[in-house]
C-alpha cells in the first residue's frame, strides 16, 4: 500500500500517513483516491495528483467542520474520523 506521508498545504498538517490507492490514466496522467475517505485527486504528474487530493481533501474537512453540530452526529463521526489523519495547523 502506497501512503501520503506529508502535507505541504498551509493551514494544514498530516497527524499519520493516509492510505492512498494511484491510478495511470491512459494518457499519462494519475489518478489518486483513498479507501478512507471519498476524495480523489488528478493531476499530470503523481505529485500534482496528491496536492490536488490534498486540496480536495481540505475542502472536505472545512465542509465537515462547517456542519459537525451537536445535532449532527454522523458528520461529527465523519469529522472525527478526518482529524486522525488531516488538522488544521496552528498559524
Amino acid at each position: 500500500m502506497t501512503f501520503i506521508q506529508t502535507c505541504d498545504l498551509p493551514g494544514y498538517a498530516l497527524v499519520q500517513p493516509i492510505p492512498i490507492e494511484i491510478e495511470q490514466g491512459d494518457n499519462g496522467g494519475y489518478l489518486i483516491c483513498a479507501p478512507v475517505f471519498h476524495e480523489y485527486g488528478e493531476g499530470a504528474t503523481l505529485e500534482a495528483a496528491q496536492e490536488d487530493y490534498l486540496l480536495a481533501l481540505a475542502g472536505y474537512y472545512q465542509l465537515l467542520k462547517e456542519n459537525a453540530t451537536a445535532e449532527n452526529v454522523p458528520t461529527q463521526i465523519q469529522f472525527a474520523q478526518l482529524r486522525q489523519y488531516l488538522v488544521e495547523a496552528d498559524a
